[in-house]
């Protein structure tokens, strides 16, 4: 990916750079800060208001969490022919990127919290299904292998539709996208009960997403456990 903040030297000049991003997955994040420290202390300040810059853009596309092909890919081959069930699905840019994919996956959102600050979102990315998680699992839980959400909200909704899932289909497997333990998504009744289940192969799709600098934001495969994580 081109870098469009090539020549700026000076943060000064930052705001006359226009971003004008393609409505198309990535190939991968463009990143100018290295992925290492959590919160890249050592980082410049230019390289982080590009990296922010850009995130923002982004987060107007819809691209709350960042998809591209470089953890797509292997995300793709670790579902496999299985069933997905995408709910608070934004935009729908994951969905869409599975579906490019053959991924079999339904996305549903009910579109409360997006419909006025991002009017952009309204236009989808793939065919959603205005339906809220909980009530998305409900209807579609018991038919799917694997039930997605990508940074969701911070209220209790996540931990419902994640205790809804074991009770209509106990085998199914819940992948979480955001930051793991934190206020800003999901809620700590979902933390405390979300088991965490290793594997190989979803790991190297873990492994290979990116995320912005000052963020958190990791894959993670789980259950419910109804005892919770001790």
């Amino acid at each position: 990916m081109k870098d469009i903040f090539e020549n700026i030297t000076e943060a000064k000049d930052l705001a006359d750079v226009p971003i004008n991003l393609e409505l198309k997955v990535p190939d991968e994040m463009p990143k100018h800060v290295p992925i290492g420290d959590l919160y890249n202390m050592q980082a410049s300040s230019l390289d982080m208001t590009k990296e922010l810059l850009l995130r923002s853009a982004y987060i107007k596309l819809g691209m709350w969490g960042f998809v591209s092909w470089r953890w797509i890919l292997p995300f793709k081959d670790w579902i496999g022919n299985r069933k997905c069930l995408e709910i608070m699905s934004g935009r729908g840019w994951l969905s869409y990127a599975l579906k490019l994919q053959g991924v079999d996956i339904i996305a549903t959102d009910d579109f409360s919290w997006h419909k006025e600050q991002f009017q952009e979102w309204n236009n989808t990315m793939t065919d959603i299904i205005n339906m809220d998680a909980v009530e998305s699992v409900k209807k579609y839980g018991a038919d799917v292998d694997i039930v997605i959400v990508s940074w969701p909200t911070s209220d209790d909704t996540t931990y419902k539709a994640l205790k809804e899932l074991y009770k209509v289909n106990p085998k199914a497997l819940f992948v979480f996208i955001g930051e793991f333990d934190s206020y800003i998504s999901a809620s700590n009744d979902f933390f405390d009960h979300f088991l965490e289940i290793e594997d190989k192969r979803f790991e190297k799709a873990a492994d290979a997403y990116q995320r912005w600098v000052t963020y958190k934001d990791s894959l993670h495969l789980g259950k419910y456990s109804p005892i919770g994580v001790y």
